[in-house]
């Protein structure tokens, strides 16, 4: 019954992204291509849309780049660009910022790091 969600699921652009980039970051670079390659088939009908071998920095560009194509209108864009580290080259509004992080993120609620002394507010604030 619930085998069709569970299909869906691991085929789910999220999941397959999520898959590519911990296999990038984890330097296994050949299982990223080819986590990318089940993307490209789906989005391009194409296998082996990408063929050879690529750097760590070179599939977190690829990587970064498919995620902004499908999920351009989802509001992920922004987290995916912080998290890439590359907000600052990628936004033109921001360039020249980078000595301002506190443009980035939300200042943590005080009463959170009140309550927890492990908690610390986010620079800039």
């Amino acid at each position: 019954r619930h085998a069709g969600v569970l299909s869906w699921w691991r085929l789910s652009w999220p999941g397959c992204h999520s898959r590519t980039e911990i296999e990038n970051a984890l330097g296994n670079q050949a299982t990223a291509v080819a986590e990318l390659n089940k993307i490209a088939k789906r989005a391009y009908g194409q296998d082996e849309y990408y063929a050879g071998t690529y750097s760590k920095e070179e599939l977190d560009e690829i990587i970064l780049d498919e995620r902004l194509k499908e999920f351009s209108a989802e509001g992920k864009s922004w987290w995916d660009l912080i998290r890439f580290g590359v907000v600052f080259d990628r936004v033109t509004t921001l360039n020249g910022r980078e000595n301002e992080p506190n443009i980035l993120l939300w200042p943590v609620n005080n009463s959170s790091i009140n309550t927890n002394p492990n908690i610390t507010q986010t620079p800039g604030y």
